[in-house]
């Protein structure tokens, strides 16, 4: 069986437009994986925003790690929003600049 040059040339075609579609799929989900905010991310703060107390080093430490997307998002959550005086408190507390 013998393939005209203009079907190898399709099939090629075909199959490099395959991986960059697979490739593009890829890259899309790892980036979504990354700016996913999760307040479950900063469970060890839930004392200091809650009550207004000292925050612990890990609260601090995980407060660093997150973007600052994520903190803004949070603070400007209606659902949050009793709590954001406190979540200030804390971001000042762990050294960190409020992100909005």
């Amino acid at each position: 069986m013998t393939m005209r040059k203009g079907t190898t040339t399709t099939i090629f075609g075909v199959c490099i437009m395959v991986m960059a579609m697979m490739l593009i799929g890829n890259l899309e989900l790892s980036m979504a994986q990354e700016e996913a905010c999760s307040v479950n991310d900063l469970s060890s703060c839930a004392f200091p925003v809650l009550s207004g107390g000292k925050p612990s080093e890990k609260c601090c430490s995980d407060l660093k790690k997150q973007p600052p997307k994520c903190l803004c998002q949070f603070l400007n959550d209606p659902n949050y929003k009793d709590y954001a005086e406190n979540a200030r408190k804390t971001f000042k507390a762990c050294g960190v600049q409020p992100p909005c």
